[in-house]
């Protein structure tokens, strides 16, 4: 039961419609209702809140093996991936290089200048 109907039945025993009877009854069972609804919500985000970050754990897994990830991918997968990497597609140089107009942020990310280094 939502806010707005929960203010209603409020109303409804101020303006006199309901005693206060009816009001109690109906009030505990709609309260009972969005409390009932709140857990389910809550039990929902701290599941996506799970399943989230093993997706980013898995997606770093991958990202920081490419190579063997493409090694092992059938073709309709090497075809997704590329062209999540790569959303304008590879163009090809005569010099045996490939080249893309948009680099994607997932590979922005793994540049280099994007990493720590520490030393002594």
């Amino acid at each position: 039961m939502n806010k707005i109907n929960m203010d209603k039945i409020e109303e409804l025993a101020i303006t006199g419609t309901f005693n206060q009877e009816t009001y109690q009854k109906n009030y505990e069972k709609y309260n009972q209702e969005r409390i009932e609804i709140e857990v389910e919500i809550n039990k929902c985000n701290v599941q996506l809140n799970e399943n989230l970050e093993q997706l980013i754990k898995f997606s770093f897994g991958i990202l920081y093996n490419l190579s063997d990830f493409w090694i092992n991918s059938d073709i309709k997968t090497k075809i997704e991936f590329e062209n999540l990497l790569f959303p304008e597609g590879l163009q090809y140089e005569k010099k045996g290089c490939f080249r893309t107009p948009v680099i994607s942020m997932i590979l922005k990310e793994l540049q280099p200048s994007n990493f720590f280094i520490f030393t002594k």
